[in-house]
Parts: structure tokens; sequence; C-alpha cells
């Protein structure tokens, strides 16, 4: 099946893992991701009780698992959703100057 890239879709790609293995993500990988977005934004939030039962499940992820995380994902849910994605870095050297510069932001706190 072929794929024709439109101008908002992202490029692919790809990523090498540490065992130099290479995993490309493409145009229908990036469309899954915002189909799952907007179900999860279709979907009420979670309760306290079943957080509270989700951390019981998976102690090991109990941070992710309180109304504050929640919260959070679900923000990020919604500014991806309207189309707010934050800044995307050309290379990784650009990427460690923006990181670099907030660390120099941040040198008097």
């Amino acid at each position: 099946m072929a794929t024709h890239s439109t101008p908002n879709e992202p490029k692919p790609l790809t990523i090498i893992l540490s065992n130099g293995e290479s995993v490309t993500l493409d145009a229908d990988y990036f469309r899954q991701q915002d189909e799952d977005i907007r179900a999860r934004l279709a979907a009420p939030p979670l309760t306290d009780e079943e957080l509270v039962q989700r951390r019981a499940a998976h102690p090991d992820e109990a941070w992710l698992w309180t109304r504050a995380s929640q919260d959070a994902l679900r923000q990020a849910d919604e500014r991806h959703a309207a189309g707010i994605h934050g800044t995307i870095y050309d290379s990784d050297e650009a990427f460690q100057a923006a990181l670099d510069g907030l660390d120099a932001d941040n040198a008097d706190v």
C-alpha cells in the first residue's frame, strides 16, 4: 500500500537504538498517534478511584497515575490536537545548545 505525504504530515523519523538497530516512524505511525490522542480526549478523565486502582496495579509507575500527571498528559494532548507541537530541532547540536541555554538561564536560581 502506497502512502502519500501531504504538506502537514511530519517527515519520517529514523531513530538509531543503542544496539545499533534503527526504527523508522513513518506517516502511518504519526496518523495513528493522532487517532490515539483524539480517542483519549473523547474519553472522560480517569476518576480518583480508577487512579488509585492503577497505582496499586502498577506501583513502579505510581507517579503516572496521579491527578497532576493525568492532567498534564491531557493538556499535552489538547495542545497537540490544537496543532501546538513545540520546538523541533534539526540536529543533536541544536537541541544541546537549547539545553545549554536553559542551564544558563537557570544558573542564578
